[in-house]
C-alpha cells in the first residue's frame, strides 16, 4: 500500500476524514529514525484522530442547531401560511357577497327602469284602444 496514494472518489469524502485516513495509513511516526517508542507513536495519532473527531462533534452540533432553527422557522412559515389561506378565503368569500349583493341592485335598477318605462307606454296603448 502506497500512503501517498488517495483513495478513489476522494472528493466526496469531508476534509477531516481524509485527515484521519493519512494519519492511520501513512504511519506518521513510524519514520526510521524515531526514537519514540511505537507506543508513543500511537497515542500522538489516537490525539490527533480524538482532536479532528471532537471537531467534527462541535461542527456536528452548531449544523444540529442551525437545522433546530430551520425547522421552527419552517413550523411558523407553516401556520402563517395557513393563516393566510383562511383569511385570503373569507376575504374572498366576503368580497364575492358583495359582488353578488352589487348584481342584484344592478338588476332590480334595470328591472325599475323598465317598469318605468314600460307601464306608461303600456297604460298609453290600452287607453287608445279602449
Amino acid at each position: 500500500y502506497n500512503a501517498s496514494t488517495p483513495p478513489q472518489n476522494i472528493y466526496h469524502y469531508p476534509q477531516q476524514y481524509l485527515t484521519i485516513y493519512y494519519i492511520i495509513m501513512s504511519g506518521r511516526g513510524n519514520q526510521p529514525g524515531d526514537s519514540r517508542p511505537k507506543t508513543q507513536q500511537v497515542l500522538q495519532q489516537v490525539e490527533e484522530v480524538k482532536g479532528i473527531m471532537h471537531n467534527n462533534i462541535d461542527v456536528m452540533l452548531k449544523n444540529h442547531e442551525k437545522v433546530e432553527n430551520i425547522q421552527d422557522k419552517t413550523e411558523m412559515m407553516r401556520n402563517n401560511a395557513q393563516t393566510f389561506q383562511r383569511n385570503a378565503k373569507a376575504v374572498h368569500n366576503k368580497m364575492w357577497w358583495k359582488n353578488v349583493k352589487l348584481q342584484l341592485i344592478i338588476a332590480a335598477i334595470i328591472i325599475a327602469v323598465l317598469i318605468v318605462i314600460i307601464v306608461p307606454i303600456v297604460i298609453k296603448a290600452k287607453a287608445a284602444k279602449g
